[in-house]
């Protein structure tokens, strides 16, 4: 039995790898396109002309490769305090009810990202390829943009999931090619590893802001409290036929990890399958309940079945009333939220984004090297979903796919890329 619920357990963390694979892959192929082809000459060496990041050494003033490092590591370590120090204030605010706070807060951001910073590249691409544009249609459209985008993402009343999904794909793209602009190379390696590293304190140990995150969420569930943390999550669902459906578990008088986290703030970076999160995006799996009550209507009838078969036929028939009629955006909404409640698999916008900027800074070495880097993300991925399924936890997403694919790219620099080159000039006849 044991046996059986593990494969089953393993057949169902494919068919949730299949679920993000297009997603992840959609972002990091969008990615590495708009670095190489929207580039004016200052992707990936921080010279941008919007490198407002807190930096508090300047890499390209050092001479030496031992100084370049030194201070790209000080960089990143203010860069991953300003996200600790973030997260853990979203997590007071939560645990102190301030959602109004909350929400305000990650419109806002959110609004601005599709609005201003999601203009930044198109400007940019317009300069680079010498299309003419006017001021006013310009901002109007982005304007739009954003406010669709932000009612797609945080409202989703009456909207398919297919938009905010991709929203969500059009911020991280956003944003890992502004981070691949402005961040200089040594600075960029080494926040990607520093991420990865927080990612892995902020899930797994105790005092971790993600890890508090779900104690508070637990708790606020078990009071009852229905409210929940808003956080920038694209949601798949996992298609899978009745040999691939989630095992039920018993029924724990507090939630675990993996039921109780639901939310992430951008900063923090999150992976959570077939979570439960409090509130209205709750996904559970009714097949089970449906099946028990099918072998309930095989076996003999119960004295309660007995009494509301009685009762139904003391009381008198009752005309059925008619149906009203479903408008269209009814329809929208029922099938949103019947979106909702199947199982589906929830990754952190952070992840999309980092895993993008890893891609990218491949994909400015070239192909060979950008092919290595995107398929050891994401064999990373699978392993992180093959240990959720045997640890039944919240898991970061990041460790495994950052701390494989820095090394290969370095590994690719070193070996394949002179190796394809000399390959190449040997064709040629060189």
């Amino acid at each position: 039995m044991e046996s059986e619920e593990t494969y089953r357990e393993l057949l169902y963390s494919f068919a949730s790898f299949l679920a993000v694979f297009f997603p992840v892959a959609i972002t990091m192929i969008l990615t590495g396109l708009t670095v190489v082809y929207i580039n004016d000459g200052t992707n990936g060496d921080g010279a941008g002309d919007v490198a407002t990041l807190p930096t508090v050494r300047d890499e390209s003033a050092e001479s030496s490769s031992a100084g370049k490092a030194s201070a790209a590591a000080l960089n990143a370590l203010v860069i991953v305090g300003i996200i600790t120090g973030v997260t853990f204030l979203m997590v007071l605010l939560y645990k102190f009810n301030c959602y109004r706070i909350l929400f305000g807060w990650l419109m806002l951001s959110t609004c601005s990202l599709l609005v201003l910073t999601t203009s930044y590249p198109v400007q940019v691409a317009f300069l680079v390829y010498n299309v003419p544009f006017d001021a006013v249609t310009f901002w109007l459209f982005f304007y739009n943009f954003g406010i669709c985008g932000v009612l797609a993402i945080f409202y989703q009343q009456g909207m398919y999931p297919l938009v905010g999904q991709f929203y969500l794909v059009t911020v991280s793209v956003v944003m890992a090619w502004v981070l691949l602009r402005v961040l200089p190379e040594y600075t960029s390696w080494a926040l990607l590893v520093l991420l990865a590293l927080y990612d892995l304190c902020a899930v797994l140990t105790p005092c971790g802001p993600l890890n508090l995150l779900i104690g508070i969420a637990s708790e606020k569930e078990e009071r009852g409290n229905t409210n929940e943390l808003p956080g920038l999550l694209y949601e798949a669902r996992v298609r899978h036929h009745d040999d691939l459906e989630r095992p039920p578990r018993p029924a724990r008088r507090r939630p675990d990890a993996n039921e109780a986290a639901g939310v992430a703030p951008l900063g923090g970076i999150m992976f959570m399958a077939n979570a439960s999160p409090p509130g209205p995006q709750r996904t559970a799996s009714i097949e089970f309940e449906s099946q028990r009550d099918l072998s309930n209507e095989d076996g003999p009838p119960t004295s309660s079945r007995q009494d509301a078969d009685s009762e139904r036929e003391a009381s008198p028939p009752r005309a059925p009333r008619p149906a009203a009629p479903l408008t269209p955006a009814d329809l929208l909404e029922r099938d949103s939220e019947a979106f909702a409640d199947r199982n589906s698999i929830k990754l952190g916008l952070g992840d999309f984004v980092f895993y993008s900027v890893l891609v990218g800074r491949a994909a400015l070495q070239g192909f060979s090297t950008f092919a290595a880097v995107f398929i050891t993300v994401f064999a990373g991925l699978a392993g992180t979903l093959l240990l959720l399924a045997v640890y039944q936890r919240a898991l970061p997403a990041l460790p495994i796919s950052i701390l494989f694919g820095v090394p290969l790219f370095f590994l690719c620099e070193l070996l394949v890329s002179p190796m394809t080159v000399s390959l190449a000039l040997e064709y040629r006849g060189i």
